[in-house]
């Protein structure tokens, strides 16, 4: 999801063109297009999702083009490839996980993912063993490496529930969202603490009601700056309707985050089941 500057105030910005194509100005004008259908028609959140979001100046862009989009109307798959490459470059301009630590994280949970359901209520698939050798690495290991083996590591107690029962929202949170966003920023980023809250409390009374699942707070001492990445969960068997209904949440309210507090970016994501999505 990119979040496109108002129109108003797309004189003297820099222009963003790939392949002869000036991509401001033609996103705003599938925009407008979509503001004068919805005049004469209602959209609905589950197949119309896109064009929702266009009305508030945010584009989904997606990494493959294999479904079909009313973004391809305008953009080109071509286009709209090259579009991702550039965002994902301007965003992730660090260090990545190497290949011999991918491959190493990858073979000690290739060994576990070898036991059945019937070993973990055994209690015969060892945690301990894979957690050990996770950690012996994260020593070996600083940056983006440390930070992927610390989240891995924490995810790894309840990988198998999965497998045992079906996840409720409680249960993913508790044992999923929360511990992999804690081991991201824990010792990385203190000053982000992230926060399983689907309301917020302010002086031990509920302020607001209509918060996302989750969010992670920025703070400077002990007062929250703001916010910049956004979460909402689902179980595994919910609704097309509600999983694009809090698809275009999470991306109204990212991008809310990001224009109150003048961020260049934001995140937001989805847990569906037990599969993460993210958004931009």
């Amino acid at each position: 999801m990119i979040s496109l500057p108002k129109l108003e105030e797309l004189h003297g910005t820099s222009e963003w063109v790939i392949d002869n194509v000036n991509i401001l100005s033609t996103f705003y004008e599938y925009s407008r297009s979509n503001r004068l259908q919805q005049t004469e028609m209602r959209f609905l959140v589950k197949k119309d999702a896109e064009k929702i979001l266009s009305l508030s100046g945010i584009f989904v862009l997606k990494k493959h083009n294999k479904t079909s989009s009313t973004v391809e109307s305008v953009f080109s798959a071509s286009v709209q490839e090259k579009m991702y490459k550039q965002v994902m470059k301007r965003l992730y301009h660090g260090d990545c996980v190497g290949d011999r630590v991918q491959r190493k994280v990858g073979k000690i949970i290739k060994v576990l993912g070898e036991r059945d359901s019937r070993s973990y209520v055994a209690g015969t698939i060892d945690n301990d063993e894979a957690r050990y050798k996770l950690f012996s690495l994260l020593r070996k290991h600083a940056g983006s490496n440390r930070v992927v083996l610390r989240c891995v590591q924490a995810v790894l107690p309840g990988t198998f529930k999965s497998a045992v029962s079906a996840i409720s929202e409680a249960e993913l949170l508790a044992s999923y969202v929360h511990p992999f966003m804690q081991a991201l920023f824990s010792g990385w980023e203190p000053q982000k603490v992230p926060h399983a809250s689907d309301k917020v409390f302010s002086d031990e009374k509920i302020t607001n009601n209509a918060r996302p699942d989750y969010i992670v707070d920025v703070y400077k001492q002990a007062d929250v700056r703001y916010a910049n990445v956004i979460g909402d969960l689902k179980v595994k068997g919910a609704s097309k309707r509600d999983i694009a209904k809090d698809f275009c949440r999470v991306a109204l309210l990212t991008k809310e985050v990001m224009d109150k507090n003048k961020l260049n970016a934001a995140m937001g994501f989805q847990a569906i089941g037990i599969h993460v999505y993210r958004t931009m």
